[in-house]
């Protein structure tokens, strides 16, 4: 499977060919679930990007597109997925988790961390 490194910022990344062979789907089904908010991608230049700490085996995993959506209503994706790629300094963590991985251990305090952090850059 295709996997592109996108640097420190989102983590490895896929492509949209990637995202249609691992989702057995088509390309108008991946847009379709980008443009209803239901699978994180970043454009661009001509092309979609999707990082990789979205998906569990074959399936989207639903608590990142949660906070993914708590984020873009005052950032734009890239933010969103900076974000979720980043430790979150105001949630206990001793382990040093990214907030994807931290999403597992503790889905509470991330989802919390998410909607303050959405206060904030909505001030």
């Amino acid at each position: 499977m295709e996997n592109l490194a996108a640097g420190e910022a989102f983590g490895p990344v896929y492509s949209l060919t990637a995202v249609m062979k691992l989702l057995a789907l088509t390309e108008a089904e991946v847009a379709d679930l980008v443009w209803t908010d239901r699978l994180l991608a970043l454009p661009v230049e001509d092309d979609l990007l999707f990082p990789t700490f979205q998906f569990e085996g074959h399936e989207i995993r639903q608590d990142v597109i949660n906070v993914a959506r708590t984020l873009t209503k005052a950032s734009d994706v890239f933010s969103a997925a900076q974000w979720l790629h980043a430790k979150i300094a105001s949630v206990p963590n001793p382990s040093r988790l990214r907030a994807h991985e931290l999403l597992k251990a503790d889905p509470a305090a991330v989802r919390q961390a998410a909607l303050e952090t959405t206060a904030r850059w909505s001030a």
